[in-house]
């Protein structure tokens, strides 16, 4: 598959706590190469490169952090809408999450996550109709894929307990 690299560096650290890491801000660079076979379904043929910002903090018992990223992708993705010779081109995404982990105990501890992407570009699907007479057929109905690109978001809720 695609090959993937990664540097953190942290831009500021929060004051020193009790706790081992107490937080702080830093950016994020992670690119995906692209060493994969994109006829084998082992990568998509293009480079892609996220930047992004990162904030953690701890507050007694709550542990807040954030993250938000823009991934520059160096070519489009190509996709046929089933309309003719039109594609729409899937290019380009932002990330984004949130949450906390709250310690119950000093061994158990719940988490959850608010976790969002926007990938610009192709996305829903839709029907299109065409009323043209041709060969007898006065009506067609095709499912196409539209232009205005894919948002996903997602709740992660967790448990964790340390022996």
């Amino acid at each position: 598959g695609d090959v993937a690299a990664m540097a953190k560096y942290r831009l500021v650290k929060f004051k020193k706590t009790s706790a081992t890491d107490p937080g702080g801000v830093a950016i994020v660079v992670s690119s995906r190469l692209p060493t994969g076979d994109k006829d084998n379904l082992r990568g998509l043929g293009i480079n892609r490169t996220m930047v992004s910002g990162v904030a953690s903090a701890m507050m007694g018992r709550l542990h807040p952090h954030a993250n938000v990223g823009f991934e520059y992708w160096n070519k489009s993705l190509d996709v046929a809408t089933g309309a003719g010779a039109a594609q729409v081109h899937v290019r380009h995404m932002v990330q984004y999450a949130a949450g906390a982990e709250v310690e119950v105990t000093p061994k158990v501890t719940f988490n959850v996550d608010f976790l969002g992407q926007q990938i610009r570009g192709g996305g829903r699907l839709g029907v299109v109709s065409d009323s043209s007479s041709t060969a007898g057929i006065s009506g067609l109905q095709s499912l196409v894929i539209g232009n205005d690109g894919i948002s996903k978001v997602r709740t992660a809720v967790g448990a964790k307990k340390t022996w």
